[in-house]
């Protein structure tokens, strides 16, 4: 049987969080880079790359005007990272899934025929605070900022870590699952396919992309169908 690899982002994919992460991550900026005035941009579409590290260095040139060094860097990245974890467990449920979420990753992986993985511009330790409080199991494998410079770069070691964990198998269908714009462009670099998750005004934005979305994860064999149908948008290959 051909395998096919069914890669989820996280936030606004699998879980809503109101924000938490955000917050925590640009409060700690301000209070170790910004002066604490609150004047960095929070706007993550305004980064040229949507991941916490590419986020915090281009915040940190923009607020120094240089690069901040390996110390600087991985003080912010430890105290961004301890203040999300207190809050988490100061609040009730800060995250929880996406309708039908919690389950997804397991009716995906039933069948036999798909695998899952984790993509996400998020640090590793934020990606595994944010699944385990919306109480959503953690797959095997899981690329994080940590693995790539870009997004694209993460989904490409989500797509190869994958590939490793299977025994070095190439996969017949990979579909990158995400809720903005750049997932989109990410899965267009990289070469899948990509399935948009949202409502609203999120939902339009991708539509008129050329994504198909699908708003919830509660009919099952619906979105097992969309995966099956989902064409790879890039020249270069997963």
């Amino acid at each position: 049987m051909q395998m096919k690899l069914a890669v989820f982002d996280i936030d606004g994919t699998l879980t809503l969080g109101d924000g938490l992460g955000t917050s925590c991550f640009f409060g700690t900026f301000d209070a170790l880079f910004g002066g604490g005035d609150g004047t960095v941009d929070r706007r993550l579409e305004s980064y040229a790359e949507s991941t916490d590290c590419g986020i915090a260095r281009e915040a940190a040139r923009r607020a120094l005007g240089r690069d901040v060094d390996t110390g600087e860097f991985e003080s912010f990245k430890s105290a961004y990272l301890e203040l999300l974890a207190r809050e988490i467990a100061a609040r009730e449920r800060p995250y929880r899934a996406l309708p039908g979420a919690d389950s997804i990753l397991s009716a995906v992986a039933s069948g036999g025929s798909w695998q899952v993985a984790i993509a996400t511009g998020n640090w590793r330790r934020a990606a595994c605070l944010k699944l385990e409080c919306a109480r959503i199991g953690i797959p095997e494998t899981v690329a994080c900022s940590e693995d790539g410079a870009s997004r694209a770069g993460v989904l490409a070691a989500a797509v190869s870590a994958a590939c490793a964990a299977a025994g070095g198998a190439r996969f017949e269908r990979v579909v990158y699952v995400g809720d903005q714009p750049w997932d989109l462009r990410a899965a267009r670099e990289v070469g899948t396919a990509f399935v948009g998750v949202g409502g609203g005004q999120r939902r339009a934005r991708l539509e008129r992309e050329g994504a198909v979305v699908i708003e919830s994860y509660l009919d099952q064999d619906a979105f097992l169908s969309v995966l099956d149908r989902a064409a790879p948008l890039g020249s270069r290959g997963a």
